[in-house]
């Protein structure tokens, strides 16, 4: 969980958001607590103000093991239900799909781990790049491909492996000649 919050705190400034920091916070930490344990949204209500327990929430009524298509009308009418977006929410979501997308490689069964990098890149990085987080979209990104494009991915890892311009004696030259210009 403070992987997620180190995910979402590198995104903000903290000067830039009066008093909201603290909610945001305790949203983060607090993302898994109403699926992972028996804690109930209004102690989380009680115990941490109720824009902490929105947070919660929303991140919780995002999370679906439905089809794809189905997990995608069951989000959007969340998020019509609420009536509004509340950036929050997102942000949290963002930050709890990248570290589950950087975990990934410690999930057994290839099969579940092609799943689960689907939906980060079909959904999350259009959320991502929707909320001008271009960081996170590129690192979903190429989390997610080697695991939806296997194939691909190795063609392409070889080729950049092969390309005598990323091997250490051209790097090394080109070190040098900059050093040279530089200098």
């Amino acid at each position: 969980m403070e992987a997620v919050t180190d995910i979402v705190l590198e995104q903000i400034n903290p000067q830039e958001i009066n008093g909201v920091i603290e909610d945001l916070a305790c949203g983060c930490l607090l993302h898994d607590s109403i699926e992972d344990t028996e804690t109930t949204l209004d102690e989380i209500k009680v115990k941490f103000g109720a824009n902490a327990a929105d947070i919660v929430e929303g991140v919780t009524l995002l999370r679906s093991e439905k089809p794809k298509e189905e997990q995608d009308k069951e989000n959007l009418r969340f998020i019509a239900e609420k009536g509004h977006l509340n950036p929050q929410v997102f942000l949290v979501k963002l930050g709890d799909r990248l570290h589950n997308m950087r975990t990934l490689m410690f999930v057994k069964d290839e099969k579940k781990r092609r799943l689960k990098a689907d939906e980060p890149l079909r959904i999350y990085t259009k959320l991502a790049e929707s909320m001008g987080m271009w960081k996170i979209k590129r690192e979903l990104e190429d989390l997610s491909f080697p695991y939806i494009y296997p194939e691909i991915y190795q063609q392409v890892k070889k080729d950049i492996d092969d390309d005598p311009r990323t091997g250490p004696a051209f790097m090394h030259g080109l070190e040098s000649y900059l050093e040279w210009i530089f200098s």
